[in-house]
């Protein structure tokens, strides 16, 4: 449990079970988490809950957790999700609830979780999705919805239900998704649907799209 501190390490430990969550933080900055193994959890493996900027979520192993693999909830900020394997949640791997905003999630694999892969729900901006693994999730590979906005670059996408990639009421800014490979979708590959069409735009380049029942919409 780690509340209103700052430049604190959460390192090496092995956390299995417990009624509510394996590492919990609200307002905290400069908070680093790494090579922790987090399973079992009745809720979430790892919560960023209110206000937290600046942290550090790397080289974790976050599996078989009730709901959620890490879960960012409100208004967190200028974070990093990186080289964590985050697999078997009962249902997003990663969830971005609203208003986090400056976050890059790189480096990760996102397996076999029980609904997305990655989802943003409410109005999360300037988000960098970049050279994951994200398959076998059982919905979507990655979410981005409800005005929020980023970038998905670089990522290895395939065989996550019905979208590989839905970027679906997109404002306050543009989509970059480039250089990714997305296959084997029951509905599209990559899904565009823009808040406001004269003022969001989606730039999709050199990106493999291949076996999803429609490719780009």
């Amino acid at each position: 449990l780690q509340e209103n501190s700052d430049s604190t390490q959460i390192s090496n430990n092995i956390i299995d079970g417990g009624y509510n969550y394996g590492i919990y933080a609200t307002f905290s900055a400069y908070l680093t988490i790494s090579q922790n193994q987090i399973t079992n959890t009745s809720n979430d493996g790892i919560i960023l809950d209110y206000n937290c900027s600046s942290a550090t979520i790397d080289s974790n192993t976050i599996s078989s957790n009730g709901t959620f693999g890490i879960k960012f909830y409100r208004y967190n900020s200028s974070s990093t999700v990186t080289n964590n394997t985050i697999t078997n949640n009962g249902s997003y791997g990663i969830f971005f609830y609203r208003n986090n905003n400056n976050v890059t999630i790189q480096n990760n694999t996102i397996t076999n979780n029980g609904s997305y892969g990655i989802h943003l729900q409410n109005t999360n901006y300037n988000v960098t999705i970049q050279d994951n693994t994200i398959a076998d999730n059982t919905t979507y590979g990655i979410d981005l919805a409800d005005q929020s906005y980023g970038d998905v670059i670089g990522n290895l996408i395939y065989n996550n239900g019905e979208y590989g990639i839905r970027l679906y009421y997109v404002n306050y800014g543009d989509c970059e998704v480039r250089n990714n490979t997305i296959d084997g979708h029951t509905s599209y590959g990559l899904y565009w649907y823009s808040y406001n069409y004269s003022n969001h735009t989606l730039d999709a380049t050199n990106n493999s799209i291949t076996n999803n029942v429609t490719g780009i919409y």
